[in-house]
């Protein structure tokens, strides 16, 4: 009895650390901001482009995000909106992936931008790409996503909107992580009430 009531307070010290460990990666992603800002290009789309569309250079700027190492920030481009992706830059540090809107059909685009190192962000990341609507932009889904050192994808690590430049609300933490932290609690409650019974 005293090793299995040992072994299950082993498990509850684990338990709750390793959910103050989430809850408190989950606040600093949380805090952080994509904020996005854009210009019109000077020059035509390519020839290809639906009439109508226009070239943009949409810069992003992150406040408040400390990238571990193997995680990637994902910008997701919607095909109804955008064309082709081009002439993509960031920060020294990062690895950039351009997936084209459309491609296969109905597809969303991506921006990826994959870090090696970790550490805080300092510069600002840019792409060009033809835009299809006749409004301003507005905000795009993104995603922190985690890779082990093989490549592989673990897990997503926060996900919000980007927010105009300038705009200094406060985005909803991602919900893979809050949901994670309602596993935890919900299961060291249990294991705390398992072990109240028996020695009952």
């Amino acid at each position: 009895m005293l090793v299995k009531t040992s072994v299950r307070d082993a498990i509850m010290r684990k338990l709750l650390s390793l959910a103050l460990w989430v809850g408190s990666i989950a606040v600093n992603l949380s805090a952080g901001t994509v904020s996005y800002d854009f210009t019109i290009l000077p020059y035509a789309p390519p020839a290809d482009a639906p009439a109508g569309s226009s070239m943009l250079q949409v810069t992003y700027l992150l406040s408040d995000f400390t990238f571990e190492a193997n995680q990637e920030l994902d910008i997701e481009f919607d095909p109804s909106l955008f064309g082709t992706l081009s002439n993509a830059t960031a920060p020294s540090g990062f690895a950039l992936n351009l997936f084209q809107p459309d491609d296969p059909p109905g597809a969303e685009g991506d921006f990826s931008a994959f870090n090696t190192t970790g550490g805080t962000v300092t510069g600002s990341f840019s792409i060009d790409a033809v835009y299809l609507g006749s409004d301003a932009p507005g905000p795009q889904a993104y995603s922190i996503n985690q890779y082990d050192a093989q490549g592989n994808f673990v897990a997503e690590v926060s996900s919000g909107s980007t927010v105009p430049s300038g705009d200094t609300s406060v985005p909803e933490p991602g919900s893979f992580w809050l949901s994670g932290i309602g596993f935890m609690i919900c299961g060291g409650w249990w294991l705390n009430r398992q072990r109240s019974r028996r020695v009952e």
